[in-house]
């Protein structure tokens, strides 16, 4: 099964927007889910290339990842064709709880994406194929406007504001 997002906005002028998309592993009998994979797009400022883009987030995570070990960084194809950063860490979230993630990073057209696999370190080998085959089905699909929809006025007049 492919998804496809389903909610759009008008943006204002002048308004920026980020993009985000979860999936994760079915749960265990305890309600544990192995695994989880979270998709996000955001504006980043002109000029900005991919691999400065995944270099920048270094410090960042070193920072706010308690016991943060970085085990790779390197160049991969992302999103079909597209050339991208990989980089595979680990660290601590909880006292007792060890995690390994992967995360990709792709620009493209001022927004950066990023992408983060994320297993606990005793899950990771289960579910490593499966968060790999994750990462090599990600698509980019064709952006743009469209038009506002007809149900801006019912909204508009649903909040007392009167249509233009």
């Amino acid at each position: 099964m492919r998804t496809r997002g389903r909610i759009s906005v008008d943006v204002p002028e002048n308004w920026l927007f980020k993009e985000q998309l979860t999936v994760y592993g079915a749960a265990d009998e305890s309600g544990h889910h192995p695994a989880n994979l979270i998709a996000s797009s955001e504006p980043v400022p002109a000029g900005i290339e991919t691999e400065e883009y995944a270099k920048s987030t270094e410090e960042m995570l070193r920072k706010e990842f308690p016991a943060y070990q970085e085990t790779q960084l390197e160049p991969i194809d992302v999103f079909g064709d597209r050339s991208g950063w990989l980089r595979r860490f680990e660290w601590e979230p909880e006292l007792d709880q060890h995690v390994v993630q992967l995360q990709v990073y792709y620009v493209e057209d001022g927004r950066g994406y990023t992408v983060t696999a994320t297993a606990a370190t005793e899950d990771f080998q289960i579910v490593q194929t499966q968060l790999i085959e994750l990462l090599g089905s990600l698509r980019l699909e064709p952006g743009g406007s469209v038009a506002p929809p007809a149900a801006a006025a019912a909204v508009s007049a649903a909040v007392g504001e009167k249509s233009a």
